[in-house]
C-alpha cells in the first residue's frame, strides 16, 4: 500500500474514534482539518452524519445540522484549495 493511503486510513479511523471519545466540537474541528490536509476528504460527511445521529437536536426543523456543515465545509474547500497558493500544482 502506499504510504498516503495508510495514513489517511488511519486518520479516518482516528476521526471516527475522536466522534466516540471526544467533544463534539473536537471531532469537528478535527474532520474540517483533515480537509484541507488530505484531497477529496468525503469522509467528512460520514462524520458528519455520525455527529448528527449522536449530537443532533431539532434546531432549525433539521436534524442534519452537522450534515449540512460538513458538506459546506467540503465545498468550501473546493474553492479555498483552487485559490490557495500552497495547493497549486
Amino acid at each position: 500500500m502506499k504510504k498516503g493511503l495508510i495514513l489517511r486510513i488511519i486518520t479516518d479511523l482516528a476521526l471516527v474514534v475522536s466522534i466516540f471519545v471526544l467533544p463534539w466540537w473536537l471531532s469537528l474541528f478535527f474532520a474540517l482539518a483533515c480537509l484541507f490536509i488530505f484531497n477529496n476528504y468525503f469522509e467528512v460527511l460520514v462524520a458528519g452524519y455520525i455527529l448528527d445521529i449522536l449530537y443532533g437536536t431539532n434546531l432549525y426543523r433539521t436534524n442534519m445540522m452537522f450534515t449540512f456543515i460538513a458538506t459546506l465545509a467540503l465545498a468550501a474547500s473546493f474553492f479555498a484549495k483552487r485559490n490557495l497558493s500552497m495547493y497549486s500544482q
